[in-house]
């Protein structure tokens, strides 16, 4: 009712059978108002000329053969490769490991693409691309090699996922590789950028946490990287846990008219889709769509 009453109030009448639609995806019904807007949002591609989520689609296909393509970072064991087979429905697309071996010592990239049947015309191809990373610890790959290396292959993903462990706090290793980031994709990645919190189900209080750690982020990057305040305040923070079905402890009570289930991987494909290019994410949401992507 309260996502019905804001879309009276600001979606004008040609717009709001789009947004019914998407109201009504069950794929999208664990979604928290904030998300919600986030995905009407994309829509508004063409949205006068669009009659349908497909057409749009159809028209992104029929100009460019480009994936959906993301890129993993983060520390030795942050949960890097077990993030990317959390997003891309193939089994063991990256090989895992734990404690402090190195299980990705190159960066790795990972196509995958469906062809989905279209009546009375050719195949659509959709495509996406996962590119996973060295640990940024790793003292035999400098941090400043690892992005000059990652932003060679890919200089212009659509996100950067940052992973960092939920145990640690913000400290001056990372200050290095943040700035050794920034300074090989330029300051404009962070536009793209989603920082995940890993591990989120091993402490007691993983939202506070996350507030937390936000802030000692927003300080370094509006004091040393010289971001400007509104692209550090639109940068998303997630949480990402070992199990699909955790639930923060600390999450919130439901108010009325919210959406009372939690998952962190959809809290994830709405960050995703809120950083993108406007023409990404039905790309996004139809990969999701056909399984490819695990959100």
């Amino acid at each position: 009712d309260a996502l019905g009453k804001s879309v009276s109030a600001n979606f004008s009448a040609s717009d709001k059978a789009l947004v019914i639609h998407l109201l009504q995806d069950q794929k999208l019904k664990q979604l928290d108002s904030a998300g919600v807007f986030q995905l009407i949002q994309v829509f508004y591609i063409d949205i006068e000329t669009m009659e349908r989520e497909e057409d749009g689609i159809q028209k992104w296909s029929s100009k460019t053969d480009e994936p959906f393509c993301f890129v993993v970072v983060g520390e030795l064991g942050a949960g890097k490769s077990t993030l990317v087979n959390n997003i891309v429905n193939v089994e063991k697309l990256a090989e895992t490991g734990s404690g402090a071996r190195p299980v990705t010592n190159e960066v790795r990239i990972h196509d995958k693409e469906i062809e989905v049947p279209q009546s009375g015309g050719a195949n659509l191809k959709l495509k996406v691309r996962a590119v996973d990373t060295p640990g940024l610890n790793d003292k035999k790959l400098p941090q400043e090699r690892i992005f000059r290396e990652v932003s060679e292959k890919v200089p212009n993903p659509h996100v950067l996922f940052y992973c960092v462990k939920i145990i640690d706090r913000f400290r001056l290793s990372e200050e290095q590789w943040l700035t050794a980031m920034s300074r090989c994709y330029g300051v404009d990645i962070w536009k793209r950028v989603v920082i995940v919190l890993t591990f989120a189900d091993v402490v007691q209080s993983p939202m506070k946490d996350m507030e937390s750690y936000k802030g000692a982020i927003a300080e370094f990057l509006t004091d040393e990287i010289k971001l400007d305040k509104s692209v550090v305040s639109n940068i998303p923070f997630c949480l990402a846990a070992l199990h699909s079905s955790f639930k923060p402890p600390d999450y919130g009570p439901t108010g009325e008219g919210q959406i009372p289930e939690y998952s962190w991987k959809m809290e994830l494909l709405s960050a995703a889709v809120s950083v993108v290019p406007p023409e990404i994410g039905p790309l996004i949401l139809k990969l999701h769509e056909q399984g490819v992507l695990a959100w």
